[in-house]
């Protein structure tokens, strides 16, 4: 098989593994080395040592486990194609046509002293050929997955060895390379592919602190990618506070339930937990329907029953009074001058009580001689026989202002004649 056709096979295998990273989800990495980064040192592959084959000088490399994307862990190797691009080989002094050979070694420590089993050459083609490698040009592919267990944690060392011991005129065995009789120009990639690939965004997460710019809530946090947490897959939030976050409550309009309450409002946490409990101020005395009456004490000794008329909220919407006392009320009542009518009357009064009723009726004392229109004339006996017509004047009290008297008889004819005259007293009548 030509070198085209292996550079057409290997292509071919790699694509056939892009196919399957895509269809499967299956993620690939890929390092590559040059010979500027290669130890300068004897060949490492024990079957050399152990066989007392002159060594030759290599040019050696070891492959750490490539950096995986976060979120692969632990994954198997499902292929790993070490890719050789040989690029110039140049001999000197009898070297000319010796086999270039890639050897493939795991873990085996990259010193001049290291002597590790062999377990590919990927110059000579296929799984298990070893000693043919190459003496041209070209680029030379091997998944040697597919013929030895790769661990993800293998380091895999690969060797170009210029093979000098296989010509006997090629001078300086062991030194070749570093006394400049051979040199090969090369650049050495392998591509793994593992059996798992990095998670999309978000599927896994972890929870990180953070700042919401919400004064109101307390222990904010985000959920972000677990492996690039300036991926954002929930928004930062927090909890929102409680009454202990004075700054964050929030005065609204509510109903207590009380009539006799206006203006009525509760606080509320930003959480919505109730830190003032709804409630009015008492309404005063514009709100009838919240009046009340309590009994009191006007300080007024004369009136009886004393309430007053307070509104919801205490103040006095009608002041402390009382019934005006009744006649039963002795201490209560007043004697006030009056008129009874009775023009034979003076120094009229009665007595009213504090409600005005009158427990004495108006009433005066019976005027006395002084009170000459209220003198009365009555018939009397004087006790006198020889006087007839006896009269006597009486003030309206009954006083006597013309003492009783009659008209003298003659008494000593036994017969008289009585006539008209004037005694000349005004006060007289009948005279």
């Amino acid at each position: 098989m030509t070198h085209s056709h292996l550079f057409l096979k290997s292509m071919f295998f790699i694509f056939l593994i892009a196919i399957s990273q895509y269809s499967f989800g299956q993620y690939t990495t890929t390092e590559c080395q040059t010979v500027t980064t290669s130890l300068i040192g004897p060949d490492r592959n024990d079957f050399v040592h152990n066989n007392g084959i002159d060594i030759s000088e290599g040019y050696l490399h070891n492959f750490d486990p490539p950096a995986l994307p976060c979120g692969i862990n632990n994954p198997g190797v499902t292929s790993l194609v070490i890719n050789i691009d040989i690029t110039n080989i140049t001999t000197n002094g009898g070297c000319a046509g010796i086999p270039i050979f890639g050897n493939v070694l795991l873990n085996c420590p990259l010193t001049t002293t290291s002597i590790c089993p062999i377990i590919q050459d990927v110059l000579t083609p296929g799984c298990g050929s070893f000693g043919g490698g190459t003496t041209v040009t070209g680029t030379y592919s091997l998944d040697i997955a597919t013929c030895n267990a790769i661990s993800a944690t293998d380091i895999i060392g690969v060797d170009i060895i210029p093979a000098t011991d296989f010509s006997p005129s090629c001078p300086g065995t062991g030194t070749a390379i570093t006394d400049g009789i051979v040199s090969v120009t090369y650049q050495i990639c392998l591509d793994y592919t593992y059996d798992q690939t990095a998670p999309a965004a978000c599927v896994n997460t972890t929870i990180i602190s953070c700042d919401d710019g919400d004064p109101c809530t307390i222990n904010d946090m985000a959920t972000v990618d677990d492996c690039d947490n300036t991926i954002i897959c929930i928004p930062c939030a927090g909890v929102l506070t409680d009454c202990s976050n004075v700054g964050c409550q929030t005065t609204m309009p509510c109903d207590d339930g009380d009539p006799c309450t206006e203006n009525d409002v509760e606080t509320l946490a930003a959480d919505g937990s109730v830190c003032g409990p709804c409630a009015g101020v008492l309404s005063d005395c514009s709100n009838v329907g919240c009046q009340t009456t309590l009994p009191c004490d006007d300080g007024d000794p004369c009136t009886e029953n004393d309430v007053e008329t307070l509104a919801a909220d205490g103040s006095v919407c009608v002041p402390c009074a009382g019934v005006l006392s009744d006649c039963s009320n002795v201490g209560c009542q007043t004697t006030l001058p009056c008129d009874d009518g009775d023009p034979c009357t003076e120094n009229d009064v009665e007595t009213l009580a504090a409600d005005g009723s009158v427990c004495v009726p108006c009433a005066g004392v019976l005027s006395d001689c002084s009170n000459v229109a209220c003198q009365t004339t009555m018939p009397c006996d004087d006790g006198d026989p020889c006087t007839e017509n006896d009269v006597e004047t009486l003030a309206a009290d009954v006083s006597v202002c013309v003492p009783c008297g009659g008209t003298a008889i003659d008494c000593s004819n036994g017969s008289t004649t009585t006539q008209l005259c004037d005694d000349g007293d005004p006060n007289t009548i009948n005279d």
